[in-house]
């Protein structure tokens, strides 16, 4: 699914929007040392700043009903460690990427889109 952002109101983001936090992980396979076999399990990778990017109440309304309906845009400071592999968690609810929207703008900050859709925890996060 290719869900289109115009990006309009990435250049007037400001630092204090920046007020929420988003944890990424990725899956990797951890050794159980019971068994001595491969576990797939989420394993902490980076915590980022957050600002939620605001839909318009015809996009809300034109998702209700579809499987967009659990879609969560956010932007974030531009970092090379998150990929669209990677699940992020906001809160207790889990979320795939779908899709990186790079900053092609000359901002000395960039800021990335990201994309999110809802999805349930396959795994056990693993212990640090």
């Amino acid at each position: 699914m290719v869900y289109f952002y115009d990006g309009k109101n990435q250049a007037d983001k400001k630092p204090y929007s920046f007020n929420k936090k988003v944890k990424f992980y990725a899956v990797e396979s951890i050794t159980n040392p019971n068994t001595d076999s491969p576990v797939p399990q989420y394993v902490y990778k980076l915590t980022l700043h957050y600002s939620p990017v605001k839909r318009s109440i015809e996009d809300k309304l034109s998702d209700l009903g579809t499987n967009r309906e659990d879609i969560l845009i956010i932007s974030v400071k531009h970092r090379e460690a998150v990929q669209e592999t990677l699940t992020a968690e906001i809160g207790d609810k889990y979320y795939a990427i779908q899709s990186i929207m790079p900053d092609d703008s000359n901002s000395p900050i960039p800021y990335d889109t990201l994309v999110l859709k809802k999805t349930e925890r396959r795994y056990r996060v693993a212990r640090k």
